[in-house]
């Protein structure tokens, strides 16, 4: 099933402002709550997750180069100006990144992780 999984400041979609800004998909889309993060992953990592780290490193391919692998996956996207957890990252099968053009050096998360779930669903098949 697909769900959402929920941790540090993300507002659930409970939170009075979500309402505007889902348009009505909170009420259609699981979604859980973690407080901790790396349990979270961990957890989902035990019931044969391939988990996918949405970060720029040294380590990360672009994400057109990322495996599309026939079994559950989870993307996870960090905070815009901390990046992901790095015991977090350290979990992850493979770290991956969007290229980008001209100066700017990443996308707002929410368009990154847009971005790459779309490509991870449907771009490598």
């Amino acid at each position: 099933m697909r769900t959402l999984h929920l941790g540090g400041t993300t507002p659930p979609p409970t939170h009075p402002r979500m309402t505007k800004t889902a348009l009505g998909a909170e009420d259609s889309v699981p979604w859980t709550q973690h407080w901790d993060g790396l349990a979270a992953v961990r957890e989902i990592k035990s019931l044969r997750y391939h988990v996918i780290g949405m970060e720029s490193t040294p380590e990360s391919i672009p994400l057109y180069h990322c495996k599309i692998v026939k079994k559950p996956t989870l993307l996870v996207v960090g905070n815009e100006t901390h990046g992901i957890d790095p015991d977090i990252l350290s979990e992850c099968d493979e770290i991956i990144h969007s290229p980008m053009a001209g100066k700017k050096e990443s996308l707002n998360v929410a368009i990154a992780f847009s971005i790459a779930a779309y490509w991870i669903m449907y771009g490598g098949k």
